[in-house]
This record gives C-alpha cells, sequence and structure tokens, in this order.
C-alpha cells in the first residue's frame, strides 16, 4: 500500500508541476498581449518565445516523467 501511495504522490506532484508551467506560459502570453497589443515585432516578444520555449520543454520532460510512474 505504501508503494501504491507513493506512486500518488509522485502522480500528484507531476501534475501539479505540469499545470504551473502551463498557467505561467498562459500568463506571459497573456501580459505579453496586455501590454504590446499583440505587435510581434518588439523585443519582449523574443523574451515571450524563449520563456514559451523553455516552458514547452519543461512540459515534455514532465510528460515523459509521468508516462514512466
Amino acid at each position: 500500500m505504501k508503494k501504491a501511495s507513493n506512486t500518488a504522490e509522485r502522480i500528484y506532484n507531476l501534475l501539479n508541476a505540469m499545470f504551473e508551467n502551463y498557467n505561467k506560459s498562459l500568463k506571459l502570453t497573456f501580459n505579453y498581449n496586455e501590454e504590446n497589443g499583440g505587435n510581434d515585432y518588439s523585443d519582449n516578444s523574443v523574451k515571450l518565445r524563449s520563456q514559451e520555449s523553455e516552458n514547452r520543454k519543461k512540459q515534455q520532460e514532465l510528460n515523459q516523467k509521468l508516462a514512466q510512474t
């Protein structure tokens, strides 16, 4: 039973991390659009894209860890 409890806790932690990562990406996109009116030619768009790229990589890593559990 303890093993099942540990697995459930690991799954919960991974799902929680995935949710936080997704929210961070949404907030970045929303803040960017609010501040820049969706102008893709500003320096902020480059920062936003790199942050979203990092978030996507982190999301993929979390998905792989979840699949292994």
